[in-house]
């Protein structure tokens, strides 16, 4: 089965907004961290790949990711991400989780 390139799954992420009606407005930065985390191309990271996205996020500086490397808490982070409880994290459900953990804090 042939993968899907990085302009298409690019494309895809941004057309989240349009398909879900929810505004995900996704930097470059959090686009790039997605799709190299996202071993399977399949717009979801499961629990393994998870922790590949925040560390990139957490490189490129953002406070959510950096909390949650310098505690280790990737499993902790991950089930609060994982919304609908079904062991992968949309886009949708990233936005609203760090939405959610920068309002509290």
């Amino acid at each position: 089965m042939r993968q899907p390139s990085v302009t298409s799954l690019t494309f895809a992420l941004s057309l989240l907004t349009v398909q879900t009606g929810h505004a995900f407005d996704a930097t470059q930065t959090e686009i790039d961290a997605f799709i190299a985390a996202d071993q399977d191309k399949n717009l979801s990271l499961s629990r393994a790949e998870f922790p590949t996205f925040v560390r990139h996020m957490a490189r490129a500086g953002q406070p959510t990711a950096r909390t949650i490397v310098r505690f280790k808490a990737f499993g902790y982070a991950f089930n609060i991400a994982d919304l609908n409880g079904d062991g992968r994290i949309t886009p949708e459900e990233l936005r609203a989780a760090d939405d959610s953990y920068r309002a509290q804090n």
